[in-house]
């Protein structure tokens, strides 16, 4: 019995939706390994991100606060950035490498001064080591946490810096001064032209 057209042309439909979920089976099990790891690797890239912005927002905080703290600047960074979470400080002196790991941050502090002047460079307003102190220098490194790529991409590590002055501060007073005129020639004077007798306070402030 031979098939009919209709027949015919439903076979070759059913033929190519089976092979259709057939390919899209094989693509799904050849892409899955793929975007997971995008997946991984976009999340771990996100919170490195948002710890490098925290990292960033405690440096600057503990450099302002060595630089109100002038004398003892080490001991001003390390408290401040350990009362912010910052887990295992270790303080990195002139001359030293000292590489962070998984639970130890380096620090490095430095004493100087900043100068605002507009003919220079921002890379060049803070001297390291120039007295007397004015500024603070704060370097921070460490490395973030990841989640499901860290067989995937290399060890980060996270780097900030900072650098915070102390202006001086102006000082003024207010005081006050009164002077009477009683009498006098500005009294005979100023009498004669308002036709009678006057008697003037000035009183200043300043």
């Amino acid at each position: 019995m031979s098939e009919t057209l209709p027949g015919r042309i439903g076979r070759v439909v059913r033929s190519m939706l089976g092979d259709l979920k057939a390919n899209f089976t094989v693509m799904t099990a050849l892409s899955a390994p793929f975007a997971l790891a995008l997946a991984a690797f976009a999340i771990d890239e996100g919170s490195i991100y948002v710890e490098r912005r925290e990292a960033q927002s405690l440096v600057d905080l503990a450099a302002i606060t060595a630089a109100s703290n002038i004398n003892n600047i080490e001991a001003a960074v390390v408290t401040t950035l350990g009362d912010n979470g910052m887990p295992g400080i270790v303080v990195q002196k002139a001359g030293q490498t000292i590489a962070p790991a998984l639970g130890k941050t380096v620090v490095s502090v430095t004493a100087g001064r900043y100068s605002a002047e507009s003919s220079l460079g921002v890379d060049k307003r803070f001297e390291a080591g120039k007295t007397p102190y004015n500024a603070v220098h704060v370097t921070l490194k460490k490395i973030p946490a990841r989640f499901f790529a860290s067989s995937l991409i290399p060890t980060p590590v996270i780097g900030t810096q900072a650098v915070a002055s102390v202006a001086p501060q102006a000082m003024f007073s207010v005081g006050s001064r009164l002077l009477s005129v009683n009498g006098g020639i500005l009294n005979a004077l100023l009498s004669k032209l308002l036709g009678g007798n006057i008697s003037l306070s000035v009183m200043d402030y300043n």
